[in-house]
């Protein structure tokens, strides 16, 4: 039997970011209010963790 998927934090914070979104834009105060974080604080851990995906 498969174990059960263990999400990460990271994974989970995108995954709202793409249930908050439209596909071209983030809402981050929506975000932000299903995270617990200040909407500028959404947009900075995002920006931190796309940069940190991108340099692989």
């Amino acid at each position: 039997m498969p174990s059960k998927i263990q999400l990460d934090e990271n994974l989970w914070f995108l995954y709202i970011c793409l249930t908050k979104s439209d596909l071209k834009t983030i809402d981050f105060l929506a975000v932000g209010a299903a995270t617990n974080l200040k909407p500028p604080a959404a947009r900075m851990r995002y920006t931190r963790l796309r940069r940190q995906i991108e340099s692989g």
